[in-house]
């Protein structure tokens, strides 16, 4: 049964990559960061709303889903259990990313550095009572097996999505919906 899905995990694990990477499936159409900041402590409205995009696309043979990073949910006052309440509705795609150099970067925000530290330890906290809900629900992806194994993940979450595997999905590097993320392949040297 094909049934719509969110792409979560902390800003810079990935998300992008593999937003732009399923939406270059034929039968695909995923969104970027599709929210709205004025609906704060409307999640229900905002379930809604995603439900319904979801119907449409469905009754035009599509498959929908949206990316959204873990901060952006929080920004809007979403609590662990608001997140959790996704997967009545919702395939969840959890991307993780080891908690490496790219997350201890320097930075003279020592603020934004605890953020980042805070919602990787929350990010982790969160794959695991996803998992405890609904193990059938969600499926984890991390960013290192995606760029060493793409066709590999990319068939994985096919699987899981309901949806054959498509080997120009590849091409999905170019239209990451985030400038700076978009290239003409898999750069390995991010790891």
């Amino acid at each position: 049964m094909l049934k719509s899905f969110f792409i979560i995990g902390n800003g810079g694990c990935g998300t992008s990559l593999l937003r732009g990477l399923l939406n270059a499936h034929s039968q695909m159409e995923v969104a970027f960061e599709l929210w709205n900041p004025k609906q704060k402590d409307q999640v229900e409205m905002n379930l809604e709303n995603w439900q319904k995009l979801a119907g449409e696309k469905k009754d035009k043979g599509l498959v929908w889903g949206n990316k959204i990073p873990l901060e952006q949910f929080i920004t809007l006052g979403w609590t662990d259990e608001d997140i959790l309440g996704l997967s009545v509705y919702f395939k969840i795609i959890w991307i993780t990313r080891r908690y490496s150099k790219y997350f201890k970067k320097p930075t003279r925000n020592t603020n934004k550095r605890l953020m980042y530290e805070n919602n990787w330890a929350r990010s982790n906290d969160l794959f695991w009572k996803f998992r405890e809900k609904d193990p059938k629900c969600i499926i984890q992806v991390s960013f290192e097996d995606l760029l060493l194994h793409t066709w590999v993940e990319l068939l994985r979450l096919c699987v899981f999505i309901g949806v054959g595997y498509e080997p120009f999905m590849i091409d999905g590097t170019k239209d990451t919906g985030h400038n700076q993320y978009q290239h003409d392949r898999i750069l390995i040297e991010k790891l």
